[in-house]
């Protein structure tokens, strides 16, 4: 993650990370889905929007073995969604999200 840390340091337009997996067993896919995000604040939107029945993805959170606000990783039982479905959502959402001012 520290590499991970370092990549949102030196893009000032960069808010968090996309992580995308795919696993075939038996000709049958399986996705994965995470997002790591440089700021705690960011995450409560970005899990809340993801995780719409709209979006018809079928997430299930996994537990992480760190402790770690930052990052969520999710199994997704839809795995007929593929990137080309998952990435308009997070376009989406990145247009829409304002970032509440923490003062």
């Amino acid at each position: 993650m520290n590499d991970i840390d370092e990549f949102l340091s030196k893009n000032d337009n960069a808010d968090g990370v996309i992580i995308l997996s795919l696993e075939t067993t038996n000709n049958q896919p399986k996705r994965q889905l995470g997002f790591y995000v440089k700021k705690y604040e960011y995450m409560p939107p970005i899990n809340e929007y993801i995780q719409r029945d709209e979006h018809n993805l079928s997430l299930r959170e996994r537990g992480i073995p760190i402790n770690q606000a930052r990052i969520k990783l999710f199994e997704q039982d839809n795995a007929q969604a593929s990137r080309k479905q998952i990435l308009p959502l997070i376009e989406q959402f990145a247009k829409d999200f304002v970032p509440q001012n923490s003062s």
